[in-house]
């Protein structure tokens, strides 16, 4: 899952921003939920490679609900007037009992919907989700990966430095390390996403490269760390 905040006039006049002090939606917890198998609070049929699901919701304000699902309670400090909840298939058949399924899942919350908007990013998502999974297998590869296999959170920080063209030096700077640290972060996300050079595990984050190698294949590939 992804999260981010923007804004879009459509040409109707809006009030001058206010700064108010809301609390993200929990993110790494969605990740956990889901990763466990628990209820985020919306659920959908399973989802053959490439299927998409998208639907929206309205959210009760907390002071006119008895029950409050994982849904809400992820967004009521943020207080959303409409939430776009969006999936798509990435491998596995729902026919085959023995294989795998996974999804990408996706949530955008809206602090003020106008006339048309949530159709219009129901529209969006519907298109686009298709390409995206594709993207994110490429960027992860076909089969589910264990938890050795996930970025840590220091990962996940430098290879997004990364992505922006920052060098080893830089980002040691930025993050208060020492450069034989971030070259250990380096090497390893160089193995973890079957990777030979930088240029690879650029493309690897942004989906560009083919799928990862897995077995015996991932265990030749050479590190080369810039």
């Amino acid at each position: 899952m992804a999260s981010g905040r923007s804004a879009t006039g459509y040409g109707v006049p809006r009030p001058a921003p206010q700064v108010v002090d809301r609390a993200p939606a929990d993110l790494e917890g969605i990740r956990e939920q889901f990763r466990e198998g628990q209820w985020l609070g919306w659920d959908f049929a399973p989802l053959n490679e490439g299927e998409v699901y998208v639907q929206s919701v309205k959210l009760t304000p907390a002071t006119n609900r008895r029950f409050a699902p994982p849904l809400s309670q992820r967004y009521d400090a943020m207080l959303p007037s409409d939430i776009v909840l969006a999936a798509v298939g990435l491998s596995g058949d729902m026919h085959t009992a023995s294989q795998h399924r996974r999804v990408l899942i996706a949530e955008i919350a809206l602090d003020a919907a106008q006339p048309g908007e949530v159709e219009r990013i129901e529209a969006v998502l519907s298109a686009v989700l298709p390409m995206l999974g594709l993207r994110y297998l490429n960027a992860i590869g076909s089969e589910p990966a264990t938890k050795q296999s996930w970025l840590t959170p220091r990962e996940e920080v430098i290879l997004w430095k990364l992505v922006a063209g920052k060098r080893v030096p830089v980002i040691a700077d930025e993050l208060h390390r020492s450069i034989y640290t971030v070259h250990d972060h380096v090497k390893s996300l160089h193995k973890k996403l079957g990777a030979n050079n930088r240029g690879q595990l650029v493309s690897r984050a942004l989906g560009h490269l083919g799928p990862l190698l897995s077995g015996e294949d991932a265990g030749t590939a050479t590190i080369v760390d810039e």
